[in-house]
């Protein structure tokens, strides 16, 4: 299975999450937390990372993070091991602690830092782990809004610089904007690995073209395509060949097969997210789509008619 893709260059900003094995908890006692902000601070160190927020929960953390030097990879493979290290010796446990390796996704830092700040401090709010940010202990929030002196790891002054520098006033008004934070970042960050405008996109797009990076990791493969989404992708064909709503999602319909066919076999999404836009299992899709193969190879004018279809929707998604 290849590896998840990781678009590093100097100056790239990224948020990074990572969860605990089978949703367990990483955390489970104050001295934990204490140690993981530890580890952080080594790696922030060693990697000469710009930690602009964090915030851990039980079983994950959060981490609003730009690297100078391109190496996020190496930064956060030290600080998991060595967390998990401590964690296994001091509760006697074996096995790995995180659901694999963590998580990350690019962000455009002009337009998305405060955005991002805010969407981590927010997270144990919307966890039900404090009714306000500031009343959190293991976030970062405290340090944005309390005359209290910030870690040197961590990186408050470019935001607080948007809200009249370190000042009182300024701390008041960031604190605001935290609390009144209604952007549903999370489906945005669940959409892909990039989160920026069309401009930052193409640019991070151009990146991973000229790197030589292997088509079989899937978001590599994934950035070859216009639409980033498997919604927006039926949307497209749906277009190109003016089938109804429901006729796409009616599964006894040509349309249907046909669209599941080619989401399947000539797009980067996963089984799992075809499938959840159908309503389906993926197995039961995997089915579904093997039926329709054999179908196919008895009927030449339905596999010449699928032949066109394809053609029109490549020339249509492919960059």
């Amino acid at each position: 299975m290849a590896r998840p893709l990781r678009v590093q260059f100097e100056g790239a900003f990224y948020h990074v999450f990572a969860r605990g094995n089978r949703k367990e908890h990483i955390f489970y006692s104050y001295r934990d937390y204490s140690v993981f902000l530890e580890k952080l601070a080594e790696a922030a160190k060693k990697y000469s990372l710009l930690i602009y927020a964090y915030a851990l929960m039980p079983n994950h953390y959060h981490l609003a993070v730009e690297t100078p030097f391109a190496n996020l990879s190496e930064a956060i493979h030290f600080l998991n091991s060595a967390y998990t290290n401590w964690f296994r010796e001091k509760h006697q446990i074996v096995g790995p602690i995180f659901q694999g390796r963590f998580k990350s996704v690019i962000v455009d830092k002009d337009s998305y830092l405060l955005s991002l700040v805010a969407y981590i401090h927010l997270n144990p709010v919307k966890g039900r782990l404090a009714e306000s940010p500031e009343k959190y202990l293991w976030s970062s929030h405290r340090f944005y809004v309390k005359e209290k002196r910030a870690p040197e790891w961590l990186a408050v002054g470019p935001v607080l610089s948007m809200f009249s520098s370190g000042s009182g006033k300024g701390r008041k008004a960031f604190h605001r904007f935290v609390t009144g934070f209604r952007i549903d970042l999370e489906q945005e960050i669940k959409k892909g690995f990039i989160l920026g405008d069309e401009s930052f996109v193409n640019m991070i797009q151009e990146r991973v073209k000229s790197s030589r990076l292997s088509p079989e990791i899937p978001e590599a493969k994934r950035l070859m395509w216009k639409v980033d989404a498997p919604e927006r992708a039926v949307e497209l064909i749906r277009k190109i060949e003016g089938w109804s709503e429901k006729e796409v999602f009616s599964p006894r319909s040509d349309a249907h097969k046909i669209t599941v066919y080619l989401l399947k076999k000539f797009s980067p999404f996963s089984l799992q997210e075809i499938a959840e836009l159908f309503k389906t299992h993926y197995s039961s899709l995997t089915v579904k789509v093997k039926r329709f193969e054999k179908r196919m190879a008895n009927d030449r004018k339905l596999r010449e008619k699928v032949e066109e279809i394809k053609k029109r929707y490549l020339s249509n998604v492919k960059t």
